[in-house]
């Protein structure tokens, strides 16, 4: 009976990239229980749903997510589910982190190789795009009721790595704590503002993708300081912190794409709608 209706979704969420190969579920209530695709199929052509029990055991075939679906059904009045894999979004966090994390932990070398700084003055150019930061929240936080969340993140991003770049060719210490500074200004609600397209998942779901938006941010921050240090020792530290700017632009270039997939938009007023 709802073979259709599943394909269909199944089709729009792939074309949209929500979806890749056998990730991803959906289920809608069903006389006394649901029926939810089946475990490995394609939404593209996930074929007949399986009829699932709230309670008991499940027919051969049923999805692994069988048991969050029931969770969802029995505690709120949900009609359907659809269990997308937001791969833009987990991307847009690892690529963020990467980009920040490696302007914060190579920024003390980068001041003591090329300016010959001292480690108090070294140390404190972190400082200062911290600073930064804390000052730029009290902008940014009433500027995210007013804007929408993809149009801040693009700015933002844009914003950070055109500063990477400036603090990487800037032309002495001074000059840098101040453009360190103004970086740390533009980036204060990136984080936030992508982990806030995690509250378009139902119920706890939304944890889940908040987690893994965590996991991949984790990830980042650990792998491209790394990658940072042998570019540093084959090009120098001016290339390898400009570097850092790549990243932060593609994150700007997909700050285009979730506005698409995440149906943004705006009330009458001109405020982004809930």
């Amino acid at each position: 009976m709802f073979d259709t209706e599943f394909e269909r979704i199944g089709q729009r969420l792939a074309c949209e990239g929500l979806v890749s190969a056998s990730a991803g579920n959906l289920s809608v209530r069903s006389g006394d229980g649901l029926a939810i695709s089946r475990a490995g199929c394609y939404l593209e052509e996930p074929g007949a749903p399986v009829q699932v029990p709230m309670t008991g055991a499940v027919p051969p075939g049923t999805s692994s997510e069988y048991r969050v679906h029931r969770a969802v059904y029995r505690a709120t009045p949900y009609r359907a589910i659809v269990h997308a894999h937001p791969v833009h979004a987990v991307a847009a966090s690892f690529l963020f982190m990467g980009a920040e994390t490696t302007l914060t932990v190579w920024l003390p070398k980068f001041q003591v190789d090329v300016f010959a700084a001292t480690a108090t003055w070294a140390s404190l150019t972190v400082t200062f795009y911290w600073v930064g930061q804390l000052l730029g929240r009290a902008v940014g936080i009433p500027l995210t009721r007013r804007r929408l969340p993809s149009s801040i993140l693009m700015f933002s991003t844009i914003w950070l790595a055109l500063f990477i770049v400036v603090v990487a060719v800037s032309p002495n210490q001074a000059a840098s704590l101040v453009l360190t500074f103004v970086a740390g200004l533009g980036v204060c609600v990136c984080f936030s503002v992508i982990g806030s397209y995690s509250s378009r998942f139902p119920h706890w779901h939304a944890g889940v993708v908040f987690s893994v938006f965590e996991f991949s941010a984790g990830v980042g921050a650990m792998v491209f300081p790394y990658i940072t240090g042998p570019v540093a020792a084959g090009w120098g530290f001016r290339a390898a912190l400009a570097m850092a700017a790549v990243p932060a632009f593609i994150v700007a270039l997909l700050a285009l794409y979730l506005r698409r997939v995440s149906g943004e938009t705006r009330t009458p007023e001109g405020k982004p709608a809930s």
